[in-house]
C-alpha cells in the first residue's frame, strides 16, 4: 500500500484536530460550589460559547435558559462582582443554595448540585428576586 493521497491526509488531520477540540459536555464541574457559581455566572454573562456555559451547568439544562436567567441579573452591574454566599445545604450534602448579591438586598438564589465530587449549577428552581 502506497502513501495516502494528499486530500486524504488533510481530511485525516482535520478530523484528529476536531476530535481534540470536541465539546467537553455538561457537568464537568468545578472545585467547589462557590467556584461553580462564579465560573457559571461569568461564562453566561459573556455568552462566549455554549460550551463555556454548559461546562458549569447541570446536564440536561438549557444553555439558552441559563444565559437568559443570568442576563436578568444585569441590572446589578458587574456580574463578576456579585457577592456569592452559601445559605444552606441539604441533609445529604448533595444540593447547596447560594444567594447572589448583597446580604441587605439579594438579587437571586441559585442551586448547585454536588455529585461524585463535582459541582454543577442548576437554574431550574432558582429564583430572581
Amino acid at each position: 500500500m502506497g502513501p495516502l493521497p494528499g486530500w486524504l491526509a488533510v481530511v485525516a488531520s482535520v478530523s484528529l484536530l476536531a476530535t481534540g477540540c470536541g465539546k467537553t459536555g455538561c457537568g464537568s464541574g468545578a472545585e467547589s460550589g462557590e467556584d461553580a457559581v462564579r465560573r457559571f455566572l461569568s461564562a453566561a454573562a459573556r455568552d462566549d460559547s455554549d460550551e463555556d456555559v454548559c461546562r458549569y451547568l447541570q446536564d440536561g439544562e438549557s444553555v439558552e435558559d441559563a444565559v437568559t436567567w443570568v442576563s436578568g441579573l444585569g441590572t446589578t452591574g458587574d456580574i463578576d462582582a456579585l457577592d456569592v454566599r452559601e445559605v444552606r445545604g441539604d441533609q445529604m450534602g448533595a444540593e447547596h443554595r447560594f444567594v447572589l448579591g448583597p446580604s441587605s438586598a439579594p438579587v437571586a438564589d441559585l442551586a448547585v448540585i454536588e455529585h461524585d465530587g463535582r459541582f454543577v449549577v442548576s437554574v431550574t428552581g432558582s429564583t430572581k428576586k
